[in-house]
C-alpha cells in the first residue's frame, strides 16, 4: 500500500465564542475609553467595522487547527501541524 498524506483544518465552533467574546468586549472597553468620541456616524461605523473585523479574524485563527492524516501499512498517524490555542493534544498512531 502506497502511503497517503490528507491535510485537514478543524474549526471549534466552543473556542471562536469564546475567543470572539473576550476580544470583542475588550476592544470595545479600549474603544470607548481612548478612542475620541466623534459626531460623523460614517466614522463611527468604519471604526466597528474595522474592530469586528479584526475580532473575527483573530478569533478564526485562535479556534483553527490543521491536522495531516497519514494513511500507510504500519496504520494511521494523526499529526498536529498546529495545535489549538492552549490546546495539549498529542499525535496519535493506531497501528
Amino acid at each position: 500500500m502506497k502511503e497517503r498524506e490528507y491535510h485537514f483544518k478543524i474549526h471549534s465552533i466552543s473556542r471562536f465564542i469564546i475567543a470572539i467574546s473576550l476580544i470583542l468586549s475588550t476592544l470595545s472597553i479600549l474603544m470607548s475609553n481612548y478612542l475620541p468620541k466623534t459626531e460623523n456616524e460614517i466614522v463611527s461605523i468604519l471604526q466597528f467595522a474595522v474592530i469586528f473585523l479584526t475580532s473575527f479574524y483573530i478569533a478564526n485563527q485562535a479556534a483553527m487547527a490543521k491536522v495531516k492524516v497519514v494513511l500507510s501499512k504500519e496504520g494511521i498517524t494523526h499529526i498536529w501541524i498546529r495545535k489549538f490555542l492552549i490546546s495539549r493534544g498529542n499525535d496519535i498512531k493506531i497501528p
